[in-house]
């Protein structure tokens, strides 16, 4: 039995065919070349492979919860329906309409005022 390899896994491939073929550790570590802890070493390495569960694809990993669109307009909705319990989603949306339209107004003069300065300062370092 003389056995040759070249890489580590035709190594391990070697041990572990002539292990399931009951050749003893010692002769295995001598056909091969290597010593005898390499052979254990191996031969539990690929156990502990086999043990372990295997997957093709593996799993995504979790990812934390976004945010909601929706999570603004919750207080509002549950405030209206503590104070109206028979309100109707269409007497709610309306409302929520009406909010979101105001912060889209509020966000926009915010956004604006934001970049006026700096376009003022722009325009005062053009003229010096």
């Amino acid at each position: 039995m003389i056995a040759h390899w070249q890489t580590r896994e035709e190594l391990e491939h070697q041990v572990v065919t002539l292990g399931k073929q009951g050749v003893t550790a010692r002769a295995i570590a001598r056909a091969l070349g290597v010593s005898r802890n390499t052979v254990r070493a191996v031969r539990a390495a690929h156990e502990a492979g086999r043990e372990t569960e295997q997957v093709a694809i593996p799993a995504r990993p979790s990812r934390a919860p976004r945010p909601s669109k929706l999570d603004v307009l919750k207080p509002r909705v549950a405030e209206l329906i503590s104070r109206f319990p028979d309100i109707t989603a269409q007497r709610v949306l309306p409302d929520l309409e009406e909010r979101r339209l105001r912060w889209r107004l509020h966000a926009r003069e915010e956004a604006h005022a934001c970049s006026a300065p700096a376009a003022a300062a722009d325009t005062e370092q053009g003229d010096a």
